[in-house]
């Protein structure tokens, strides 16, 4: 073992050199057993966790796996009581797994010696307390019963998923009956419900973090990096990395399922839009990017949205939008931006060398059409068009005007930082003249249709002299 040489039984003059591993498995105390000029030859060691000392979820799978084996062997449906399930659970194994898989193949074969006709084998307490177990501390199995059906693949989180599904279900139709009420309060209910589900449902899947599957890997990564470009980056809700992966959990079971209440989704979404409209807008730029179905998109959003909403400051009344020629010099200044002041202040449009007016123009109703308040919009823009651009989105405006002759992240971080804390309209114009930004006196005038207010921020070359307030 320890030089990889080695002499045939027989032979006594020529040695033989083989590279292999040695990998040895024993249930016994390896130091009572073994000799220790053995023992010092093996170099690692590694400890598995009996039975008994696995988790909870891990011990449910391995006697469903066991008793999975054994109908298809049997060719039997087998319907195992909760008691059942419960007395394996809390049952102490002197040969661990070995003894384990002992008793479920005798209770199979009881019950199928006394019900060879029947379709499904039935599983009871009595068969199983026949077995010399000792108990152990109480683990309690959370069904009334555990069916295996040989016909069907195994599958290690069916059993989770679906009690998830059932429970998700409840959740969103209890909702659903309780419609119209919108209040933050039934919404924070929700979400507490949703947060307790995963940590009952999800979190008790090790794959979520252990995954060898090569494809939900790929897919886990996608989600993540998405999560830390446009939430995390993009809109700056830098401290939301804890609750990335819960959102990925959720993801990942919708993924591949049917939604089973849809009736109840357009609802919940207008109520977390009125509630929580700041979050829900960054919900719906990030779900989009994952180009699901309209109703597997509408509940994530309602997922998200109401994970997120403890990270994003909903009582800024202003709103912010950059536009701004080059590929990512808009969206630049809005990830510096909105990074620094920890919250979502700016939105951003990019617009290259090549872009028409008429797209941007699209994109920016585009954006004040999905604000669910419209007035306080802040809009910065680096661009020659500034009229044009104005006249067309003007009816959709409400509020005071402020323009900025000018546009660097410096000015943009200032008035965000002044906006996130709610700083009055009046006092950051007041602020924007005592820093010598060049302003045009007559875009100061107030609106009538709204106290709240809209800025603008353009360079020096902007058409100052044509543009006016009706």
């Amino acid at each position: 073992m320890d030089t990889g040489k080695y002499r045939p039984l027989g032979e006594n003059k020529t040695w033989n050199e083989s590279k292999v591993r040695f990998i040895f498995a024993t249930t016994e105390n390896e130091e009572n057993i073994f000799l220790e000029t053995f023992l010092r030859r093996i170099q690692v060691h590694v400890t598995i966790s009996n039975f008994n000392n696995r988790p909870l979820a891990e011990k449910i799978q391995l006697i469903k796996y066991m008793f999975y084996q054994e109908a298809n062997i049997l060719q039997k449906n087998i319907l195992v009581k909760g008691e059942s399930v419960q007395l394996l659970l809390n049952s102490h194994f002197n040969g661990n797994i070995g003894k384990l898989k002992n008793m479920i193949k005798l209770s199979c074969a009881d019950a199928y010696n006394h019900h060879p006709d029947h379709d499904t084998l039935l599983i009871s307490p009595g068969t199983i307390s026949d077995m010399p177990v000792r108990k152990a501390e109480t683990s309690k199995y959370p069904h009334n019963y555990l069916l295996i059906e040989y016909a069907f693949p195994f599958d290690f989180d069916q059993e989770h998923a679906d009690g998830f599904m059932l429970e998700l279900k409840k959740i969103m139709s209890d909702l659903h009956d309780a419609k119209g009420t919108g209040s933050k309060a039934s919404l924070e209910q929700l979400k507490n419900r949703l947060q307790t589900l995963h940590l009952k449902s999800l979190g008790n899947f090790s794959y979520f973090e252990n995954v060898s599957n090569q494809s939900i890997m790929y897919v886990k990564n996608m989600f993540i990096q998405k999560w830390e470009d446009i939430i995390m980056n993009r809109y700056g809700i830098v401290n939301s990395v804890s609750i990335d992966k819960i959102s990925f959990d959720f993801y990942y079971y919708i993924h591949e399922k049917k939604i089973p209440f849809l009736g109840c989704l357009k609802d919940l979404n207008i109520e977390i839009q009125t509630v929580y409209p700041r979050t829900s807008y960054i919900a719906d730029k990030f779900v989009s990017s994952l180009h699901l179905t309209s109703e597997k998109s509408a509940f994530l959003k309602i997922v998200i949205s109401l994970l997120l909403s403890d990270y994003v400051k909903e009582d800024i009344e202003l709103k912010g939008l950059l536009i701004a020629h080059g590929e990512s010099t808009a969206s630049s200044i809005q990830s510096v931006v909105n990074r620094l002041c920890e919250t979502y202040v700016f939105e951003a449009i990019d617009m290259p060398i090549n872009t028409a007016l008429e797209n941007i123009i699209t994109e920016a109703r585009m954006f004040i059409h999905h604000q669910a308040n419209p007035d306080g919009l802040t809009l910065l823009v680096d661009m020659g068009s500034l009229s044009k651009l104005y006249s067309s989105i003007k009816n959709a405006l409400q509020g005071d005007l402020l323009i900025v002759d000018n546009l660097t992240t410096s000015i943009a971080l200032d008035i965000g930082l002044k906006i996130k804390n709610r700083v009055p309209f009046k006092t950051i114009a007041e602020n924007s003249l005592s820093k010598n930004i060049k302003l045009k006196p007559s875009i100061l005038k107030a609106s009538q249709k709204q106290k709240t207010s809209l800025f603008l921020v353009c360079p020096a070359w902007a058409y100052r002299k044509k543009l006016k307030i009706s």
